[in-house]
């Protein structure tokens, strides 16, 4: 399976292109990689930059003096860009739990204004007027040039000495923003480097997303896989060198006895990114019908980066209770208020497993075909009949399929960080 059937493939394969051939360095650093997911957002994705997008990085600037010292006191040191993720930050402690002389950095940014005509030009002739997209789009992008000029800029300050050859840096996602230019920084500077995910993607049916770049722009030197399932698609899709991919394992799911319940009385129902809201508002529409003639209810848990709850559609499903975006999986998991869970486009279809609720999916606009059960429903007759099936399989050999299923396609049981990471 491919994605070469998506509807901006086309786009994407001209995007491999620009990358191969612009030329933009900055004292050794190459600017189009640190800028990948910026451009495939503007050029792949046709996401539309607002005048905000372009003003943030003329003035946000990244606090170099806390890795700094990290790194002068760690071997390894694992960087942090997600502050209101807080199931991520679970993620990267894990990673890090069991790893010697290790800490994690969480990025901190102040904000101090911040202008070089000659830069601005530069970068916006020699990078920008070279990609087909809208001229605030092109705006953005120079700007997220002088944003990674002057980190690199302050880098080179506090990395005078070239004193770091033994140590090892572990961003949390070397493909992106601020840790994309980060790991080019410290590969130049003879650090170790390690790729690691934050969540499964790609084996795109529909479009192809930002979220490509997991795979199309790994900076980091190695890379750490949840699982084989992963480390193929990488292999496959991405054209990874199998050499450089080591099943690490995702340390959040140690192994465990699963114990799914085949009742349906509760459902949460969880989406994805924003690019899939109107298919979530079909869902929705169809859970707000279903929750009046059946015995189920319904909760919504967005995605964080989700706009679903300030669509019309949403506001119209009086018997659909929101979830607060803050809360985290684990907090709904552990309420205990579900008896299954309903995904749409997200991996969280295993963590549902995981901690004890039997996942549905809905079909329509499914991009993310992610490996799993037949479990798809399309309308409230296939969801009914989804039900009725479930409520008559045998629940003990269900959990023998859903624990081997967590193991292979989501790195259940599996911790190697420890003896890869070093």
């Amino acid at each position: 399976m491919s994605f070469e059937s998506t509807k901006n493939y086309k786009e994407y394969l001209q995007y491999k292109q620009l990358k191969s051939t612009l030329v933009c360095n900055y004292k050794g650093i190459d600017l189009i990689k640190a800028l990948s997911v910026d451009i495939i957002e503007v050029f792949v994705c046709k996401h539309k930059k607002t005048i905000k997008n372009i003003l943030v990085p003329l003035l946000r600037r990244l606090d170099i003096k806390p890795l700094h010292e990290a790194l002068c006191q760690y071997k390894t040191v694992f960087t942090f860009d997600a502050p209101n993720r807080k199931d991520h930050w679970n993620l990267v402690t894990a990673m890090s739990k069991d790893v010697k002389d290790a800490t994690v950095i969480p990025l901190h940014y102040h904000y101090i204004f911040w202008f070089n005509f000659g830069l601005w030009f530069k970068y916006f002739f020699s990078i920008s007027c070279k990609i087909k997209t809208s001229f605030r789009n092109r705006l953005y992008l120079t700007a997220r040039c002088l944003f990674f000029v002057r980190i690199i800029k302050n880098l080179n300050i506090y990395f005078s000495d070239n004193v770091y050859p033994s140590k090892i840096y572990v961003p949390f996602c070397s493909q992106t923003y601020t840790e994309a230019c980060l790991t080019l920084f410290f590969k130049q500077k003879g650090l170790k480097t390690f790729n690691v995910f934050h969540g499964i993607f790609g084996r795109y049916k529909m479009f192809l997303t930002n979220d490509v770049a997991n795979g199309e722009n790994i900076l980091a030197e190695h890379v750490l896989a949840f699982n084989e399932t992963q480390k193929n698609d990488l292999i496959k899709y991405f054209g990874i060198n199998t050499n450089r991919i080591a099943i690490a394992g995702n340390p959040k799911y140690p192994a465990k006895n699963i114990s799914v319940k085949n009742s349906f009385k509760s459902a949460i129902i969880l989406g994805g990114i924003y690019p899939y809201d109107s298919y979530l508002e079909q869902l929705l529409l169809l859970a707000d019908k279903i929750s009046q003639t059946e015995k189920i209810s319904f909760s919504l848990k967005p995605h964080p980066l989700s706009k679903i709850e300030t669509t019309e559609t949403f506001q119209n499903c009086k018997r659909i209770q929101l979830i607060n975006k803050t809360i985290t999986l684990k907090q709904i998991f552990d309420s205990s208020n579900f008896d299954f869970a309903i995904t749409h486009n997200t991996s969280t279809y295993y963590e549902c497993m995981y901690y004890g609720l039997l996942p549905l999916r809905w079909g329509v606009g499914e991009n993310l075909n992610f490996e799993g059960f037949d479990d798809k429903f399309y309308n409230i007759d296939s969801f009914l009949q989804i039900i009725e099936r479930n409520k008559r399989e045998d629940i003990q050999i269900m959990n023998q399929k859903i624990m081997r299923l967590l193991v292979r396609s989501y790195g259940m049981g599996i911790n190697n960080y420890e003896q890869l990471i070093r």
